[in-house]
C-alpha cells in the first residue's frame, strides 16, 4: 500500500511493567532447557504484577502516546487494539479502552491476528485514513499480560520465542509527526496455520520424514511471504527491492536463529547502516512493531531524510512490513499542520 508521506506516526509508546521473570527461575520451574537458556540470549523478561491485566498495560501506553503526540482522546475517531492470548473476560475491551482513553466518539475495533496484530492494526488504520477524510488520527494498542502466576512462554526450540509482558501504544495521523509512513505491505500463507494445533500446544517439527513438516520446508514457505512483504513495502515506497536505500532494518524480537533463518538475505544490494534486533527485550506479543518504532524514536536513529524498514511477523503465518521515514528530505513526506 502506498501512503507516500500523506501519513505520520506522531507517538509510539511502551508500557513495560515492573517486574521481571529471570531465566533462571523459568530453568528451575522446567519452563526452558540449559540449551534452550544458552541460545536465547534473554536473561529475564519482563512480567505483569500479581493482579495487573493486559487493560491497565494497554490504558497506560495508550494514555502516554496520546499525551506525547500532544492529541485529546477526544479527536481520535479510530482506536484498534490487538492482543494475542486467549480470554473469556475481554468481549468488550477495545470499546471500554475507547472510554477510558475519552475516544468516546471513536469506532473501536478488537483484531486478533496473534503476533501480527499490531502491525495488521497499523495497517488497517492507514487504509482507513486514507479513504476516510473525516478521519484524523488513529490509535493502535496492543497488549498482553501472562502475569507471575502464570506460565511463561519460552518456546525456543519450537518458535523461537521467549514472550514478555507489554502494552504499546502508536497514534497515527494526516498532519505531521516523528516519521513519516511511506509504504506498509502485508503478506500471508494461512496454509501454515495447519502447524499450529486447537489446542494451542506448539508441536515438535521433525526434521525428516514428510518434506511438509521439516524445517526446511517450513521455512522456505515462511521466507518466500517475508520476501511477498519486503519488496511490496519497498516498491510502493519507491524504492528499489534488488538495492534499496534504507538506513535502518528493525526486526521481529524472536531467537536470533529463527528471526536469521526467516529474514537473512531480505535487504539486498547496499547494507543497512544498522540492523535492530532487540530479541533480548523479549517478543512482546502483538506489539513488537510498535516497540521497534519507539526504539527509532528513542534514540535518533534515523537522520534528516533516511528511511527505515520494519518488518514484524506472526504465527499463522502473516508478515506486515513498514517504510518510514525521519523528516527533512526531498521527496519524503512533508510535516503538515
Amino acid at each position: 500500500m502506498r501512503v507516500d508521506g500523506q501519513l505520520w506516526i506522531v507517538s509510539a509508546v511502551t508500557e513495560i511493567p515492573a517486574g521481571r521473570q529471570a531465566l533462571t527461575i523459568a530453568i528451575e520451574r522446567g519452563a526452558v532447557g540449559a540449551e534452550q537458556a544458552t541460545k536465547s540470549g534473554v536473561r529475564s523478561l519482563p512480567e505483569a504484577g500479581l493482579g495487573q491485566t493486559r487493560e491497565d498495560l494497554a490504558l497506560a501506553a495508550g494514555s502516554k502516546a496520546l499525551a506525547a503526540a500532544g492529541i485529546e482522546g477526544s479527536d481520535v475517531g479510530l482506536v484498534i487494539y490487538s492482543w494475542t492470548l486467549d480470554t473469556n473476560t475481554d468481549w468488550k475491551i477495545a470499546q471500554r479502552l475507547s472510554r477510558q482513553l475519552g475516544a468516546t466518539h471513536a469506532v473501536a475495533v478488537g483484531l486478533r491476528q496473534l503476533c501480527n496484530g499490531g502491525a495488521a492494526g497499523l495497517h488497517f488504520a492507514a487504509a482507513q485514513l486514507l479513504t476516510e477524510p473525516r478521519l484524523r488520527h488513529a490509535l493502535v494498542l496492543t497488549a498482553d499480560a501472562l502475569g507471575p502466576d502464570a506460565g511463561r512462554f519460552w518456546l525456543m526450540d519450537e518458535v523461537g520465542a521467549a514472550m514478555g509482558d507489554a502494552g504499546t501504544g502508536l497514534l497515527l495521523s494526516r498532519g505531521g509527526g516523528a516519521l513519516a509512513v511511506l509504504s506498509i505491505a502485508s503478506a500471508a500463507r494461512s496454509d501454515q496455520e495447519a502447524w499450529l494445533p486447537q489446542n494451542d500446544r506448539v508441536p515438535e517439527i521433525s526434521a525428516g520424514g514428510d518434506e511438509s513438516q521439516s524445517v526446511s520446508a517450513v521455512i522456505f514457505v515462511r521466507r518466500h511471504g517475508v520476501r511477498a512483504a519486503v519488496d511490496a513495502a519497498l516498491v510502493d515506497a519507491d524504492l528499489d527491492p534488488r538495492d534499496p536505500d534504507v538506513a535502518v532494518v528493525a526486526l521481529p524480537r524472536l531467537a536470533n536463529d529463527v528471526t536469521g533463518a526467516l529474514t537473512d538475505g531480505m535487504v539486498r544490494g547496499r547494507r543497512p547502516r544498522r540492523i535492530v534486533h532487540l530479541a533480548e527485550e523479549g517478543h512482546l506479543f502483538a506489539g513488537d512493531l510498535t516497540a521497534n518504532v519507539e526504539h527509532l524514536l528513542q534514540h535518533e536513529m534515523l537522520a534528516p531524510g533516511e528511511r527505515a524498514l520494519i518488518i514484524n511477523i506472526g504465527a499463522g503465518f502473516t508478515v506486515t512490513c513498514v517504510v518510514v521515514q525521519a523528516p527533512g528530505a526531498p521527496g519524503g513526506g512533508k510535516e503538515g499542520t
